[in-house]
Parts: C-alpha cells; sequence; structure tokens
C-alpha cells in the first residue's frame, strides 16, 4: 500500500522522518552509474517529438529573470515549488493505489484520502472520487480519468525536477524524460498490473525504474539543495547566501517597499529573493503576474544597477519618471525579442546606474527604489480606464501623482475603477453630464484631473481602513458635487455680471455725490461737466457691454446643459439692471451738456439718495451670491438666515426707491419749468427706479434658483421648517442630515456616528434649555424624514425619542403630568419596536386591549393603566427582538435616525415611488427636532391642516384635530379625529392665528400648504409645511386663485396646470332611478369628492380577485394605512371605520383621484365572517356600497353616476391658456 500510510518515505521531506529506512547519503554529484529502463508495457523509442512533456515551471517571471542573466535568483522558488509537486505526486499515486485496491475488494471500506488531500492543497472532484470508479476488468485496472491522471503527473514530474536538473547536469536527465515519455503515451482508460507496479511499486528490481522511485531520489536531492542554501526571510525578503554586510542594504530596500506594499492589497505581487552573485548584491521583485514585468536591483560597492523589463513602454516611461528624484541614469534601453517571453512579442528592457557617496545616501536609494515598486501593479488597467476621463497625457499625470502621495491606484480599481466615477456622474443628474460627456470638457482639464486624483486617495483611505465601497461611492459623489461646484462656475458668471453692474452703480452715484455734471458751477454749455459725464456714459457703454457677453455665454450653457437653465434666466434678468443704469449713464450726459435749468440742491440730494440706495441694492445682491454659492454646497443655519437677510435688503432697497422716485417727480415739478431739463431729470429718476425693480426681479429668481437646490438636498419637511422660522413662526428648534445620508448603507451608518448629529444636537439644547440624556430636564426629540418630493406616509417618523427609565422623572419635574409622561413611554416603545426592531403592530395592540379592556380610545385610560400598558409593552418589546428597549438616549437616537434614513428603501416607500415615477436617487433626509407635547390634556393636541380644500380647492382652511394626541394620531389613520369646529370654540384666538398662519405660510410658499401642528398648554407650535396633495379640481382651481390674488403669476398657473385636460373637470353625482333618494345607511367624513359604487374587498387580495373578475371595487377597512397603498390602488372608492381627512391614506386616496369616506362611527368590520355592518345593516364582501364623497352619504347597491362638468372652473382655465393673466371667477 501507498499513501501517508502508503508512502512514508516520500512524504518525509529531508530525510526527517524516522519511518524511512537507512539509505546511503546522496551527495549533489550524479549516483553511481546504474542503468534504468522504462517497464516494457508501454516501450520508448528514443523519440521525444509528442512524448515528452516540456520540462518546465509555469512562466510566470523565471524566464524573464534567466533572460536578464540572473538566474541564481530563482533556484528558491523552484525548490518551494518542486516540494509542493512532491505532496501532489505523493497523492495522485496514492489515488491510484486506493482505487485498485477498490476494484479488487468493492466490498471493502475505501481508504480515507483526507490527509493526503489536505497536505496537497488539492481538492479536484475528479481526483476524489477516481477510487470510488475504478472497476477490474479481466487483468487490468479500468480509471476513467486515467489520461487527464497522466497529463498531471507529467506536468507535476516536471515542476519537481527543474531544480535538480538546473543545479546539475546528472543522470536525472534521462530518468525524468523517460517517465515524461511514458506518462504521454497513456490516452486509454486502463493500466495493466504491470504498468501499476511501475507506476507505485517503491522496490525496484531486475534494472527496472519505478515513477515513485524516481520520485523518492528527485526529493533526496532537493532536500539536499533546500539545506545547501540555507534560505531565511529578512522583513519579507527570501534570502540565501549573503554576507552580514548585505542585511542593512536588504533591510532598506524592504523598509521602502513594506511601507508601500499595503496599497497592492490582496494582489500576489512583490515577493521578493535575494542573493549573491560572486561581489553582486541582487534583489529581485516579481511586481505583478505578467511574466516580462521583472525588476531587478544589482548593488555592488557604492553602485546600484536597476534592471527593468516591461512590455508597456507607457508604463517603462512612467517608472522611469518615479527614479528621476533619485537622479538615475539610464542607459542600453533597448527593444529585446525572446519566443518564451510575452508571447513572442517584443518588450522593452533597461539599464539604471546610481552613484551613492556613502552608506547612508545608498540605504536611501534602496529604500526610494523598493517603495516605487507597488505602483507598478494593473499600472496599465488603470491607465486605460482613466482614459474614459480624461486624455492620455493627464492619465499618466494622475497616476505620476497619484505614486508621489502614496496612494496609487490599485484601491481604486479595486473599488469598481472608472463605475465608481459614473456612478458619481449619474448621482449628479444628467443637467451636468450628457452621456458621452467625458470629466475634462465639463469641468475643465485641471479641475478633473485634482478630482480624480482625490479619488485614488480617498480609495486607498478607504480601503486601507476596512471602510465600506457605498460609502466610498458616497464620498465621491459629494467630492464630484464640490469638483464640478453644482453652480460653482453658475455663480462665477453671475458674480461678475453683477460685479458689471456695481460698477455701474458706484459710477452713477459717485457722479451725482461730486456734481459732475455741474462742474463750472452749474454755468450752461461750460463743457467742463459734459466731458465729465460723457466719459462717464463711455465706460457705462463699455461695462453693459461686457455684461451682454456674460449673458450670452450663460444662453450657451444653457443650451448645452439643462443644469445652466435657471441661472441663464437669473442673468437675464440682471441684465435689465445693466442697461438701466447704463441708460442713467446716458441720460447724465445729455443733462450735463446745458439741460440742468431748475436744478436745486434738494433735487440733486433726492437723486443722489436715490443713486445710493440703488448702490446698495447691486451690493447686497453681490452678498446674496456669495452666500447663495455656499448654500450650494454645505453651509449652516447662519448661511441661510444671511442670505435671506440680503434678498430682503434688496426688496427694502426697491420700497425705498419707489418712495424716493416720488419724492423727486414732487420736486421736480415745483422748482423745473424747462421742459427739456425736467424730462431728463425725470427720465434719470425712473431710470435708477428701474434699476431697483430689476435688481428686485433678479433677486426673486435668485431666490427660488437657490431654494430648489436647498430643497433637494435638506427635504421638503426641513425646508418647510426652515421657511416658517425666517417668517418668524413658532417653530421648535431641529437640525437636518442632509438627504446624501440617506443613499446607501454606508452612509446611512456614519449618519448615526455621534460626530455627525452632536453639533446640532447642542444648537437645540441651547434654544430649548434643555439636555439630551438629562435626568432633571430632559431633552426629547422628533426624528422626521422628509424627501424633496412629498411622499405622504410612506418614510417613518419617531417621536419622544431620549425618554427612558432614567429621564421619566425629569420630564414628570417639567411636566407636572403622570398620565402624559407614561403616554408618552409607551408611545416611544412601541413605535420604535414597529420602526426600528419590525416588531409587528399586533405586538403591542394585544397589550393595548389586555389593559384596555372595554375603552375604545387611549384617552379613556388613566396614568396607572398607562404605566401598566408601558411596562407590559417593555416585556412585550424585549421578548419580540430578543433584547431589551435601549435605555441609551443617544443610542435611541442613532437608531431612530437610522431607521428614519433605511425608510426610503421600505417596499411600500418604492411602490408609491414607482406610482408617480419619482427619482430612486433624490433620498430623503432625517430632520431632528425638539419635542412639544400634545397628549398633555384637554388644552393640548395636535392637527392637520390644508390651507385650501384639497378635494375641491375652495378657498377655507381645512383641519383636523386631535385633543390628547401627538401628531402620530392623526395622520396614522387609526384614531377618529374631530374637525376644527371644536378648537375653533374652545380656543378661538388659537383658531384665529392659526388661520393666519396658515394664510402667511400659503403666501410665503406660494401654493397651497399641507401643514402640521402640535397645540401644547394652550400654546401653538407649527411642526411642518408643504405643498399639498390635491385633486385635479383643486388643483385647476388653487392655481386660478393664487394668481388672481396675486401670489403667483401666469406663467407658474399654466405650468401648474398644463397636464390637467379639462374633461376632467366634473363632479360626479348619485342619480337615483326613480327619482327619489333612498336613506343612506350611514354617513362619514369625505376626504375626496365624488361618487364611486362597486363590490366590497375587505383587503387586498379580495380587491384584486374582484378587479380580475371586471368589479368595480370599494376598500372597506377599520382604519387604512399607507401600506394599503396596492390595494386602494387597485379600489374605485375608500371607506374606513376611524381616521381622518388628512390622514396619510387619505392623502394617498385623494391623489390617486379615489372617493374616500373617512371615520364612519356606524361601520364595524368583521374580518372573521368577511362581512362589514353598518348600523343595523349587515353587507356579505362582495355585496355592493355606492359612497358619495360630495356629502360623505353610503349607500347600499349599485347607483348610477352622473358627471355635471364644472363649465365656469373650465372656461377659467380656458382663459388662462388663451393668455389671460387673470382668470376671475363669474359665479
Amino acid at each position: 500500500m501507498l499513501g501517508s500510510r502508503l508512502l512514508p518515505h516520500v512524504r518525509a521531506r529531508s530525510g526527517r522522518d524516522g519511518n524511512e529506512a537507512p539509505r546511503a547519503p546522496y551527495t549533489l554529484s550524479p549516483p553511481p552509474p546504474k542503468t534504468f529502463h522504462v517497464c516494457p508495457s508501454i516501450p520508448w523509442n528514443g523519440d521525444p517529438a509528442g512524448h515528452v512533456c516540456r520540462l518546465s515551471i509555469p512562466m510566470q517571471k523565471a524566464e524573464a529573470v534567466v533572460a536578464i542573466g540572473k538566474r541564481s535568483l530563482l533556484l528558491p522558488a523552484w525548490i518551494k515549488a518542486a516540494l509542493a509537486a512532491n505532496d501532489r505526486l505523493k497523492l495522485f499515486l496514492s489515488v491510484v493505489q486506493a482505487a485498485a485496491a477498490h476494484a479488487a475488494h468493492p466490498d471493502l471500506q475505501m481508504l480515507d484520502l483526507a490527509p493526503e488531500i489536505g497536505v496537497a492543497q488539492s481538492d479536484a472532484a475528479w481526483l476524489r472520487d477516481m477510487p470510488a470508479t475504478a472497476i477490474q476488468v479481466d487483468s487490468a485496472l479500468r480509471l476513467p480519468n486515467l489520461p487527464r491522471f497522466a497529463k498531471r503527473a507529467a506536468e507535476e514530474l516536471g515542476v519537481m525536477a527543474r531544480p535538480v536538473l538546473e543545479a546539475h547536469d546528472n543522470a536525472f536527465r534521462e530518468r525524468v524524460q523517460n517517465w515524461l515519455a511514458w506518462l504521454g503515451k497513456i490516452d486509454a482508460g486502463e493500466l495493466t498490473n504491470a504498468q501499476l507496479r511501475a507506476l507505485t511499486s517503491g522496490v525496484t528490481a531486475g534494472g527496472e525504474d519505478s515513477l515513485h522511485q524516481l520520485i523518492m531520489d528527485l526529493h533526496r536531492q532537493l532536500a539536499e539543495l533546500e539545506r545547501s542554501l540555507a534560505t531565511e526571510e529578512i522583513d519579507g525578503a527570501h534570502v540565501w547566501q549573503v554576507l552580514p554586510e548585505d542585511r542593512a542594504r536588504i533591510a532598506a530596500f524592504m523598509r521602502g517597499l513594506n511601507r508601500t506594499a499595503p496599497l497592492k492589497f490582496d494582489h500576489t505581487g512583490l515577493g521578493t529573493a535575494v542573493t549573491r552573485d560572486g561581489d553582486k548584491l541582487l534583489l529581485q521583485n516579481d511586481i505583478g503576474a505578467t511574466d516580462v514585468h521583472v525588476l531587478v536591483v544589482q548593488v555592488q560597492a557604492m553602485t546600484i544597477t536597476v534592471n527593468y523589463a516591461d512590455l508597456h513602454r507607457q508604463r517603462f516611461e512612467f517608472f522611469r519618471s518615479m527614479l528621476e528624484p533619485l537622479d538615475v541614469h539610464w542607459e542600453g534601453l533597448q527593444s529585446k525579442l525572446d519566443p518564451a517571453l510575452n508571447e513572442g512579442q517584443p518588450f522593452i528592457f533597461g539599464t539604471a546606474r546610481l552613484e551613492c557617496g556613502d552608506e547612508a545616501s545608498l540605504d536611501d536609494a534602496l529604500e526610494g527604489i523598493g517603495s516605487r515598486i507597488v505602483f507598478l501593479i494593473d499600472w496599465n488597467r488603470a491607465r486605460k480606464r482613466l482614459l474614459s476621463f480624461v486624455g492620455k497625457d493627464a492619465a499618466v499625470g494622475i497616476l505620476q501623482e497619484a505614486a508621489r502621495i502614496d496612494a496609487g491606484h490599485m484601491a481604486w480599481l479595486k473599488c469598481g475603477g472608472e463605475a465608481l466615477i459614473h456612478g458619481a456622474m449619474q448621482a449628479v443628474g444628467a443637467g451636468v453630464f450628457r452621456i458621452g460627456d467625458r470629466l475634462d470638457t465639463v469641468l475643465g482639464a485641471a479641475d478633473a484631473c485634482r478630482f480624480l486624483i482625490d479619488v485614488l486617495r480617498l480609495a486607498s483611505q478607504a480601503m486601507l481602513n476596512d471602510q465600506p465601497v457605498a460609502q466610498l461611492a458616497d464620498q465621491t459623489r459629494l467630492l464630484l458635487m464640490r469638483s464640478v461646484r453644482l453652480y460653482g462656475s453658475e455663480f462665477e458668471l453671475l458674480e461678475e455680471h453683477a460685479a458689471y453692474c456695481h460698477a455701474l452703480a458706484q459710477s452713477v452715484s459717485d457722479a451725482l455725490e461730486h456734481d459732475v455734471m455741474n462742474t463750472s458751477c452749474m454755468q450752461p454749455n461750460s463743457g467742463a461737466g459734459a466731458s465729465a459725464t460723457q466719459r462717464l456714459a463711455a465706460r457705462a457703454k463699455s461695462w453693459e457691454r461686457e455684461a451682454d457677453e456674460l449673458v450670452t455665454l450663460a444662453r450657451e450653457k444653457a443650451q448645452r446643459q439643462p443644469r445652466w437653465g435657471r441661472f441663464a434666466r437669473v442673468i437675464e434678468s440682471s441684465d435689465d439692471i445693466a442697461d438701466a443704469l447704463e441708460e442713467a449713464a446716458f441720460l447724465m450726459s445729455l443733462i450735463a451738456d446745458g439741460h440742468q435749468i431748475g436744478w436745486n440742491d434738494v433735487i440733486r440730494d433726492t437723486l443722489c439718495r436715490l443713486a445710493r440706495t440703488v448702490q446698495v441694492a447691486t451690493q447686497e445682491h453681490i452678498k446674496a451670491l456669495a452666500i447663495a454659492r455656499d448654500l450650494a454646497g454645505c453651509s449652516d443655519m447662519s448661511d441661510s438666515d444671511a442670505f435671506v437677510a440680503a434678498t430682503w435688503n434688496v426688496l427694502r432697497a426697491e420700497r425705498q426707491c419707489d418712495e424716493l422716485l416720488r419724492q423727486a417727480r414732487h420736486l421736480m415739478l415745483a422748482s423745473m419749468k424747462d421742459a427739456a431739463s425736467l424730462m431728463l431729470a425725470n427720465d434719470l429718476a425712473q431710470a435708477l427706479e428701474l434699476t431697483s425693480d430689476r435688481l428686485l426681479a433678479a433677486s426673486y429668481m435668485l431666490r427660488d434658483a437657490v431654494f430648489s437646490q436647498a430643497e433637494q438636498n435638506i427635504g421638503c419637511k426641513a425646508f418647510g421648517l426652515l421657511g416658517m422660522s425666517q417668517l418668524g413662526l413658532p417653530v421648535p428648534p431641529a437640525f437636518v442630515l442632509g438627504t446624501g445620508y440617506s443613499r446607501s448603507d454606508a452612509m446611512r451608518q456614519l449618519a448615526t456616528e455621534r460626530k455627525v448629529w452632536a453639533p446640532g444636537l447642542q444648537q437645540i439644547e441651547l434654544a430649548s434649555d434643555r439636555r439630551f440624556g438629562d435626568t432633571r430636564a430632559p431633552l426629547l426629540l422628533a426624528v422626521r424624514s422628509g424627501a424633496a418630493v412629498s411622499m405622504p406616509g410612506m418614510l417613518e417618523t419617531l417621536l419622544n425619542i431620549g425618554l427612558c427609565d432614567a429621564t421619566l422623572s425629569g420630564l414628570l419635574r417639567q411636566t407636572g403630568n403622570p398620565r402624559l409622561v407614561w403616554d408618552t413611554y409607551r408611545r416611544l416603545v412601541a413605535s420604535y419596536g414597529e420602526v426600528v426592531e419590525g416588531i409587528a403592530p399586533q405586538v403591542f395592540e394585544a397589550e393595548y386591549s389586555m389593559v384596555a379592556g372595554a375603552a375604545d380610545e387611549v384617552e379613556q385610560l388613566d396614568f396607572a393603566q398607562l404605566r401598566e400598558l408601558t411596562r407590559r409593552s417593555l416585556r412585550a418589546y424585549a421578548q419580540a427582538a430578543g433584547r431589551p428597549f435601549p435605555q441609551d438616549p443617544e443610542a435611541q437616537l442613532a437608531g431612530a435616525i437610522q431607521a428614519v434614513l433605511a425608510s426610503w428603501d421600505t417596499q411600500k416607500a418604492r411602490a408609491y415611488r414607482h406610482q408617480y415615477q419619482i427619482d430612486e436617487n433624490i433620498g430623503t433626509a432625517a430632520t431632528v427636532q425638539g419635542m412639544v407635547f400634545g397628549n398633555g390634556g384637554g388644552n393640548s393636541g395636535a392637527g392637520v391642516g390644508f390651507t385650501r380644500n384639497p378635494a375641491t380647492g375652495e378657498p377655507a382652511i381645512w383641519v383636523d384635530f386631535l385633543f390628547n394626541a401627538q401628531g402620530e394620531d392623526v395622520v396614522s389613520g387609526r384614531r377618529r379625529v374631530q374637525g376644527h369646529t371644536e378648537l375653533a370654540r374652545t380656543m378661538p384666538r388659537l383658531w384665529e392665528t392659526l388661520c393666519e398662519f396658515g394664510s402667511r405660510i400659503e403666501r410665503a410658499f406660494g401654493d397651497m400648504q399641507d401643514f402640521e401642528f402640535t397645540v401644547q398648554d394652550a400654546r401653538l407650535y407649527l411642526l411642518q409645511t408643504r405643498s399639498g396633495k390635491r385633486t385635479p379640481e383643486a388643483a385647476v382651481r388653487i392655481a386660478l386663485d393664487l394668481l388672481d390674488e396675486g401670489i403667483i403669476e401666469a406663467a407658474t398657473a399654466q405650468e401648474r396646470t398644463a397636464g390637467i385636460d379639462p374633461a376632467v373637470l366634473v363632479r360626479h353625482r348619485v342619480a337615483f332611478g326613480d327619482g327619489n333618494s333612498p336613506e343612506p345607511l350611514a354617513h362619514a367624513a369625505s376626504a375626496c369628492s365624488g361618487v364611486a359604487a362597486g363590490e366590497i374587498a375587505l383587503d387586498e387580495t379580495a380587491a384584486r380577485a374582484r378587479q380580475a373578475a371586471g368589479a368595480s371595487v370599494i376598500l372597506v377597512r377599520s382604519d387604512a394605512q399607507t401600506s394599503d397603498l396596492t390595494a386602494i390602488q387597485v379600489a374605485s372608492g375608500l371607506l374606513t371605520q376611524r381616521g381622518a381627512r388628512t390622514s396619510h391614506a387619505a392623502v394617498v386616496a385623494r391623489q390617486l383621484g379615489k372617493v374616500c369616506l373617512i371615520g364612519c362611527e356606524a361601520l364595524r368590520v368583521h374580518e372573521s365572517a368577511r362581512a362589514i355592518s353598518l348600523g343595523e345593516t349587515t353587507l356579505q364582501e362582495g355585496d355592493s356600497l355606492t359612497l358619495d364623497g360630495n356629502d360623505g352619504s353610503i349607500y347600499a347597491g349599485e347607483f348610477s353616476v352622473v358627471a355635471e362638468p364644472l363649465t365656469d372652473l373650465q372656461a377659467r382655465l380656458a382663459r388662462l391658456r388663451t393668455g389671460g393673466t387673470r382668470a376671475q371667477s363669474h359665479d
């Protein structure tokens, strides 16, 4: 038998296995003459052609090192490979012997070859399965994979024999060649007994050789070779036969190599071998996998010689450039051709020499050379990939700089290479990059190179720090946004144009201040004033032309890149400023030419004040531009406040100019009798006032451009909070984590780190005089989602963050309200469990039912019941989540932030975006806001309002409100709510304030607003505002009414109604067959008008089944939530037992145009019986209902529907579309 139990003498290396029988020691000289011949079963004809396997190891670097004359470097690697081949050959012979044993005795258990397979590091299935497939046929052993076995054995024999044959020209050569030929002739699947013995026998007789014997003899020779080399490692280099004084030089080279070696990451290159060749120290590095890519450094005395071979001339030149700081001298640069290398293609070879003055400089040079080698790995692949973004020379320059700063390119390649950049370009948007654009054509060559160098640097840092690739992708996007300077170059153009306008304004103001029109004490026809003003007019004309050229440039850029569009409109508007000021300068030149009759000091002073005010307005406009540049990147609230202040200063200046124009005209009429002088003076004043009008228009356009981008960055909720705060409305303090944090798992994780949110939290603490996690005066927080596009109810919000066992007493100290404290805590535990841990709501609903008993609403529970409910909820949380509820407020905050950002990728959010074709990449922000409490009793509550009716567009505030509740109670759809009547009755002054605030935010944002508010102890707080979802009818009516009220322009009204077909502007009503209206089964609050009739369905499955059968569907639910989106989509109408007109589900239904009746007190849903009851009437699933959304009536059966056109609304829309600037109703 062979194997570990079969071949102990073959398995042992260096003759140290105690199982080996004593043998005469082998030396490196040839053994005593002995005649061997191959087993006669396969005769050997002496012709090696076609039979002898090529005697070589895999190409890799060996032939290249040989080609440059440094063979002595290869022997250790060959020996290492040979010893590994010995293990595999041993395994092969063991497998054959095991196969023979199994074929002879198939009833016995097969030998376990797992140990041999492990040692040989070979787990090929065909080899492992060979024994089981072997069968004995007559006197032959049939092995299905025998030819494959023979081929592999021949390859391994060649590898094992190479170092022995290279070291000595001895008798092994003939034996090896014979066995290679013998193995090469095996092309069938059978071995005779004689052939089996020739392969596996360890005892030779009669002068016959065996493969087993050859392997043992080769192994002994390898052991002697290995001992003679006495190899060791120095700092990772494989070293042999060196002198003591060589160690410092080896260490210097490896110091440089190891300093940058981590930048190769998991690449296999950079193996280093070191030996002596006479008086020369040789250091060889294998760099990468290409066979001709070899570096050999030779040290002789104080001279370093670098021999370098490369198949790419560009990379060869790159390596030369990296060694330039060492002042090396290159010689012998040549193209070589070797049939065994580079597939017979030419490669570049060169030699560099460096003379060193002392040992220190020699060590420094060796360290420098070693440190550069890693940057050669996969260099050409990186260069080619960079060509997608920059030119050839720039690509090489980028790689040179990346090497200089020790960043390299391997990390970039491993993190996706060009895909990383393309992803960032796509994320920045089509408004910046078009398909086929190169980075350098958009950014410019210099900025493109800087950006790519930074990306390579970031990639290296990311991989060295085990940073997720997704996080690197986000960093790359942000870096590109800064490199593109989203709006940076646009602002440069705007600022340049504004600078010309300021020059014009200042010149006109200075001229009036210094009275250049009258330098001869107003003596007519003196000529001096005319000359000065003519020079002013000439300069003004020149500046105005320069400004015109900037406008032309902006228009050209807008045609090429859509992102320039709005900025081109701003600069076009700003060009009117330059025109008006140039006109003012021209008028001054006319006035100076003898047309100052009747002027006096009062008129001049008024005109000077008018010009100074215009100059101040231009300066404020420039300030706004400079601040806006920062707002487009990253900024804090102070920047937003400063921007708004600057734009408001322009508005104030415009109003001052209006008043000054009126004053000037009064003065002119009182004292100027000369018609020409009066006309020119009036025209000058009017040109100056017109400048202020144009400045205001440009300021408004700038504000719209900046705010639209800000809304993309911080989401519509935070943007709304910012706007309300700037209006001076009562908004709890907040900070926002921008939409970029939601776009990957890595960024969401980053958002949870304290360093990200701690600065914002500190500002809330200062503003509220409370501290997060404090046991005496705790600050509680709300974490709210907010995408740039409103997605009502599709994203998550968490309230009451920071409440725990330790902070309970502090909240009690603040409020003195035990019920509020326990109600707030149980809310947090349940909502946190559902949103963060994914616990089913039914877990907490079951606990509520156990405590509440017959109580229908939570407000009926007292503090003791809420305390019990909290404790039960904490136990249920721990059981469902597998861990207790987090008692660390900071851990709560981190979990809430991550969950809110992750809600962007939930199934319902994706379905909503698909339904409304919302960009998947815009993401959601997370707004962290100080809590206010509506669940504090009868003087507190929460509500949601629309500034106009979202179903019809009627101009009346539309509010749902719940006393003693938090906002989630209103929008969740789980609670019945009151309209505004009770709030207006019990708190009339607060109701008036709420209506006033609604009007203010509508005018400020220029659209119907959907806002949320909380009343805490009779004090009103606004929590969010956004443009409200509406029906087509409401969209048209609201746009037309806002136009008539002067809140929006005709172009905006046209834009908002552009996609609406006038034919949909109808009012549906129920048509009763006999003309008599039957008694409704029940009534409910209408969230969307119209009429819907169809078959009852209690869930999505039933709704889809009835729709598939061709029926209209009425979805009936106890409460509708946003998770019911897909069911609502297939239904014609929605009816719920609980909920509010402003709940998220109702908002979605209204947006979909579904008739929606909410909060039907007579309705009960019996899901187990698949039935509903409306008062005394019971209906089964599948029975028919008709919902009248006009008055909230619910009828049994299906009735016909009549469509009545809204002719007045259609007429108003038609007038708008035919160019009317007003579309007043004629009701």
